[in-house]
Formats: structure tokens, C-alpha cells, sequence
């Protein structure tokens, strides 16, 4: 719970990561590291053998000041956060302002929403403003914005610290705007790369009034075979289906995109694949993760990248 209390108070807005890069930074052992022109963290841990990639996307939904009016009220606009959303959220700024979103009604326009600051001086046009919403726990599970997020970045980062003796790239992906990643940072990368792991987090179907539980929260790790962007390599999907009995995994056909999908393409043919970790209420300000399926999703990962 303490990783997920402090990884949620970091500025993680699209181009703005600088404080939640130096965070995953300092939990990885072991590891050298550098940033690409887009502000990507990758970490390299050199070993045996023909290198692999395991990448996760660092940015989160988040908002972004277009005006500040005369008596101090924030107009501003939203990347990746449904409008549906705002009305009445609390928000915090980098500088540890906080505000809340005011909007007269529920179809009111971003344009017709502000955030109200008590009139904070320190706000600028362009600064970032995060939802604010603490994770908490809620039974056997955790919820709060962006969660999920938090959540697979966790599985990366204890997966990629016990790895060993194994020639492995980490890349925690920035301005990853509408799940489109981009791969500029493999220009930095001197080696060829034999897989493509990608982590991302995926719709459960456990939710009230739904009859498909494929992906249910504490069922463990799903396993993308085919999404909107990808399909995934047959060999990575039958070398993960072998470890079924050791990890509970599924395979799901999604209907979301994968971050492995322009990586897969950018590097003209490396086989790619993508692990998931259920998260219901996905893009809400609730979402909800099982630490059963996090766990999951970490011995997953180790146990197709050490082979």
C-alpha cells in the first residue's frame, strides 16, 4: 500500500513525468539507466543472451490549464479523462495547490467547466493538474484513480528486479496519449531485441450486470491474443500458455490496444505480446485491483522472461 500512497502524489501528467520517472528510478536495483527525447525511462540490466524488452506505459490521464480568468478561476482542457467525470472532482496541482472542477451540469462542456483554486497564484497556463484520488482499500482489493496504472508499473518493477542473469531492457513509456506509444527510444537501443513484452491493464467483466467473468478480478493475469492494434506472436502465446499450471493466466481477444503494437512495428518484426492485469471501472476515478492478480501478473512475467 505504500508504493501505491506515494506513486499516486507524483506528477505523472503526459510530458510532464519528471517526478514519478525519478520515483520508478529509485526503486529499480541495479539497473543503468537513461531518458529518450520524449522523456521515457530505460533501464538496462545487461545478461545472457539475446536482449528483451518488457515496457509499461508511466503518464496517467490528467488535465492541463488553458486560462486562468481574472478572478482566479482555471479554465482547462483533459487528456484521456471523460468529461462525465469532472464535475465536482478534487484535483491537485504540482506545486501542491488544490481545486475543485465546478460544472452547472452533467453535459456541460470542458469549455464550460473551471476549476476552482481559492484564486492560487502560483498556477500557470500549460501546468498539469492530477485527479486527486487516494488509493484505499476496499475489502480484499484497492481502488482509486488510475490504479491500474499504478498497478502494472508495480508488477514491472518487482518482476524486473528479480530477474537475473538476464539481457533485459525496461522502458517505462511517456506521452503514451490514446495508448499510442511512441518508439522513438529504440533508436537509443544498440542490440537487436528478440521479444517485446508490454503490460498493460485490461476491462474485468465481474462488474454488476455483466455475464462474462473471462477476466475477473483475482482470477490472476490475462494474456492478449488479439486486440485493436495487434495480434500477438504465436510462439510468445504458447510459450506463456505453458506456464498455465504454475500461473493463473487467460486469453482474452480485446477489443483495447496494446502498447506493444507500434513497438512491434517500429522494430520491423521482433515477435511481441501482451500480459494484462484485470482492473474494473477502467478510467473511472474508482478503479479497483486485485493484489492477488498484481502478484500474478509479476511471477507471469519473470517466469517468460528468465527462459
Amino acid at each position: 500500500m505504500k508504493f501505491f500512497n506515494e506513486i499516486s502524489k507524483k506528477t505523472a501528467a503526459s510530458g510532464c513525468e519528471e517526478e514519478i520517472r525519478s520515483y520508478i528510478k529509485s526503486h529499480l536495483e541495479g539497473f543503468e539507466t537513461f531518458t529518450d527525447a520524449h522523456g521515457s525511462l530505460i533501464a538496462h540490466k545487461k545478461g545472457k543472451g539475446e536482449a528483451k524488452l518488457l515496457a509499461v506505459a508511466m503518464d496517467i490521464p490528467s488535465l492541463f490549464v488553458t486560462h486562468i480568468e481574472k478572478n482566479g478561476f482555471v479554465r482547462f482542457c483533459s487528456n484521456g479523462i471523460d468529461k462525465v467525470l469532472l464535475r465536482s472532482i478534487k484535483v491537485r496541482f504540482s506545486d501542491g495547490a488544490k481545486g475543485v472542477v465546478f460544472a452547472k451540469k452533467d453535459d456541460t462542456e470542458i469549455t464550460d467547466m473551471y476549476i476552482d483554486t481559492g484564486f492560487s497564484e502560483d498556477i500557470m497556463e500549460a501546468d498539469p493538474a492530477m485527479i486527486y484520488a487516494p488509493p484505499i482499500k476496499v475489502g480484499n482489493t484497492l481502488s482509486g484513480f488510475a490504479v491500474g496504472n499504478f498497478a502494472c508499473m508495480r508488477s514491472v518493477i518487482d518482476a524486473a528486479n528479480a530477474l537475473e542473469d538476464v539481457n533485459i531492457y525496461v522502458v517505462f513509456l511517456a506521452k503514451t496519449v490514446g495508448r499510442k506509444t511512441s518508439p522513438a527510444f529504440l533508436k537509443q537501443i544498440g542490440e537487436k531485441i528478440g521479444a517485446i513484452y508490454s503490460i498493460d491493464k485490461t476491462s474485468a467483466n465481474d462488474t454488476p450486470g455483466e455475464d462474462n467473468t473471462l477476466a475477473s478480478l483475482g482470477d490472476g493475469a490475462v494474456l492478449k491474443i488479439m486486440d485493436k492494434s495487434m495480434i500477438a506472436s504465436k510462439k510468445l502465446v504458447d510459450k506463456a500458455m505453458s506456464f498455465s499450471k504454475s500461473v493463473k493466466i487467460k486469453r482474452k481477444v480485446s477489443d483495447e490496444y496494446s502498447c506493444a503494437a507500434p513497438l512491434h512495428t517500429a522494430y520491423e518484426g521482433a515477435e511481441a505480446v501482451s500480459f494484462a492485469l484485470p482492473v474494473r471501472y477502467i478510467g473511472q476515478t474508482c478503479e479497483t485491483v486485485s493484489p492477488f492478480d498484481i502478484d500474478e501478473l509479476t511471477k507471469l512475467i519473470i517466469k517468460n522472461l528468465e527462459v
